[in-house]
């Protein structure tokens, strides 16, 4: 969606390589029906998130 950038999580050190989630792309997906609801609520969680997915559930590594 975004840039790609390693992962910032102070809790781990992951590094994971991940693409932010930019808004405006969000916005895009959502107006054209790629994204069914339950994907759409978590992403919009997530937008401008520095840290990857796993790290934001809380699975750290």
């Amino acid at each position: 969606m975004g840039s790609k950038i390693d992962c910032q999580c102070s809790k781990c050190d992951c590094k994971t390589n991940f693409e932010i989630i930019d808004g405006e792309e969000l916005l895009n997906l959502i107006q054209h029906g790629r994204l069914d609801g339950e994907k759409i609520d978590f992403l919009r969680t997530r937008v401008g998130s520095k840290i990857c997915k796993h790290c934001f559930v809380g699975k750290h590594s």
